[in-house]
């Protein structure tokens, strides 16, 4: 459970990330934030945050190259899958999870 700082800092990060995948047409079945991690002798948290989501080939990598941009938070790729689907070709459906640090709240 995230305390109230890193709620409204996790709010942000999410809020940014919602806001450039939109830029690069990506769209959001679902962003599921994950349970905040400590990591040993660091002044951060990670934030596992899971998404899924519908896109063209091209627009998902565009956005996942933004990722490096964001302002709110660092965020590393931990696991990513894409699969073709004929019924929406030429998008396709991609499952990442993303690891948002965030700084640490005294």
């Amino acid at each position: 459970i995230l305390d109230v700082p890193n709620q409204v800092e996790c709010t942000l990060a999410m809020d940014e990330i919602t806001k450039t995948g939109k830029a690069f047409n990506i769209n959001f079945f679902s962003i599921s934030p994950q349970d905040l991690e400590d990591i040993a002798d660091s002044a951060c948290q990670r934030l596992p945050v899971a998404i899924e989501a519908e896109s063209e080939y091209k627009d998902l990598g565009l956005f996942i190259g933004a990722l490096e941009d964001l302002k709110e938070s660092v965020v590393t790729i931990r696991n990513f899958k894409m699969v073709r689907d004929e019924a929406i070709l030429p998008r396709i459906r991609s499952g990442l999870v993303i690891d948002l640090y965030l700084k640490r709240q005294p």
